[in-house]
Formats: C-alpha cells, sequence, structure tokens
C-alpha cells in the first residue's frame, strides 16, 4: 500500500492537532477501516515518545482492534511494540 503525500502528512498533522484518538476512531465505522486508521497512524509517526506510545494504545482500543491483530500491525510496519 502505497500512500500519497498528503495521506503522509494526515496523520502527524492529525497528532499535532489535539483531537483525541478516541474521537478520531468514530469515524472508523467498520473493522477494515479500524485496520486501516490504525496502520496509517503506524506508518506515519515514529513511536518514540511517550504521548505517541498512548496515542497508538489508544487509539488501538477505541478501534476495538484485537491485541493480536494489533501486535502483526506493528511487527508488519516494524513499529515497537507497545
Amino acid at each position: 500500500m502505497r500512500l500519497t503525500e498528503a495521506g503522509r502528512r494526515f496523520v502527524p498533522d492529525q497528532i499535532r492537532k489535539p483531537r483525541d484518538p478516541v474521537d478520531w476512531a468514530k469515524d472508523a465505522r467498520n473493522p477494515l477501516k479500524a485496520t486501516e486508521f490504525c496502520a496509517a497512524s503506524l506508518l506515519a509517526i515514529d513511536i518514540d515518545s511517550e504521548a505517541e506510545r498512548e496515542y497508538m494504545s489508544k487509539l488501538a482500543s477505541a478501534l476495538h482492534l484485537d491485541s493480536s491483530v494489533v501486535t502483526f500491525m506493528h511487527q508488519t510496519t516494524g513499529a515497537p511494540t507497545l
């Protein structure tokens, strides 16, 4: 999956805004969208701060993603597991 430049900027722009990931997750209306939201976040940010770890944890929880799916997504994208 290749993201456009606008797609790569979307998640970091959203993270800079104080929007709560729980609120953002409400836009995921089905399991496919939920995994896409999580994957986009994993691809767009480097999880190297406590704020980013907290964001990803809250997002995965709000998206109701199974922990095995989240772990797989982290491994697939090379992101550190939480």
